[in-house]
């Protein structure tokens, strides 16, 4: 069976009552001693007494999957809608590639752009010209157009 989220997925995460949960929830963490850096596991088991922890199956030691207790801190929420690739396209942004790509080659266009129209408007003043004359015929009237 194919995961409901992939990696390049973006999420909407729903806060929630870490008390409240039930085993099998899904929920997204703060990956304990990673900062910045968030994961989805199963809840294993709710809180038991009191604890303020969450048990959830995580990697563990050697890379097997082993049962994890997360406290109620890291605990950011469930999965809420998923958006399909927008995560890997954000991802993709913030590299230097992506950021060349989205926003210095098109603000290079923009400038080249606006220099182009300030330099032949500055050359059509110095030659005296305003714009070319058009005449046309709209509704029966002479009318005389600048381009």
């Amino acid at each position: 069976m194919a995961p409901a989220f992939r990696d390049g997925d973006a999420l909407t995460v729903k806060s929630v009552n870490p008390a409240g949960l039930l085993a099998g929830q899904l929920v997204v963490i703060q990956e304990p001693g990673n900062p910045g850096h968030t994961a989805i596991r199963t809840v294993e088991s709710a809180d038991e007494g009191g604890s303020g922890f969450v048990f959830t199956t995580g990697p563990g030691p050697g890379g097997q999957q082993a049962v994890v207790g997360v406290s109620y801190v890291e605990v950011l929420g469930v999965p809420g809608t998923r958006f399909p690739y927008l995560g890997a396209l954000l991802r993709s942004i913030r590299s230097a590639d992506g950021y060349i790509f989205c926003v210095a080659i098109p603000g290079a266009c923009a400038l080249a752009l606006i220099f182009m129209l300030v330099l032949s408007d500055k050359v059509e003043k110095a030659h005296g010209r305003t714009g070319v004359p058009v005449t046309g015929r709209a509704a029966g009237a002479h009318t005389r157009f600048f381009l």
